[in-house]
């Protein structure tokens, strides 16, 4: 019986954790509700396969939280004028609060076209600027001018994890690489934070991690 009402509590308890965030922006609250109403139709991207990873478990989805994410920020201390990547943005909602609350420029990279058109119609809906959402493989996306790389990995293959850990060593010094669950296993990553956020699924760990002098 407990299990029955321990998500409907949790997803209560996660309202009131995000609610300060919301109220200081009321864009917030739009946002929200267009992802609800998006989530309804993204079963339909399972329709899809992708040759290159036959592991559909890279495709699962899942959104962080406003107050996750604004806890991962904290650490970060960045600059206007420094640039964020999100391999795997899904819906979007963590590029559109760092782009809504913050006003940092952000791009969010997604394999599954559905999901790339949701989160750009959201976007025009709320005119959000400073943000920028592309449908490729992540895995050939520039990473030599971020400053930001943001890995949801929490049900990412081993297979995927190696290559992006090989796409580690084209970023520029002290780039942040912020994963959930696991941390990229690179000998140029060195772990500066781990956290133990709520995340819309449950909680998962997040590592923080800063490159260090490549070249």
């Amino acid at each position: 019986m407990f299990l029955f009402f321990r998500y409907p509590i949790y997803r209560f308890f996660l309202f009131f954790l995000n609610l300060p965030y919301a109220i200081r922006a009321p864009k917030l609250v739009a946002l929200s509700f267009f992802l609800a109403l998006s989530s309804l139709g993204t079963s339909l991207c399972s329709l899809f396969r992708y040759p290159r990873w036959r592991d559909q478990n890279n495709f699962t989805q899942g959104e962080s939280s406003y107050y996750a994410m604004a806890r991962i920020m904290a650490h970060l201390n960045l600059r206007p004028d420094q640039k964020i990547l999100h391999y795997g943005s899904g819906l979007g909602l963590s590029c559109f609060f760092i782009a809504i609350y913050y006003g940092l420029p952000v791009k969010g990279i997604e394999i599954q076209s559905c999901l790339v058109q949701l989160s750009k119609w959201i976007q025009k809906l709320l005119r959000v600027e400073n943000l920028e959402f592309i449908h490729a493989d992540f895995l050939v996306q520039d990473v030599d001018d971020v400053s930001v790389l943001f890995i949801p990995s929490t049900c990412f293959s081993q297979d995927l994890l190696k290559a992006i850990s090989k796409r580690i060593v084209h970023c520029k010094p002290e780039t942040y690489v912020v994963s959930l669950s696991t941390p990229i296993s690179s000998p140029f990553l060195d772990i500066v934070k781990t956290l133990r956020l709520p995340q819309t699924w449950g909680y998962a760990h997040v590592y923080v991690q800063k490159t260090q002098k490549l070249r």
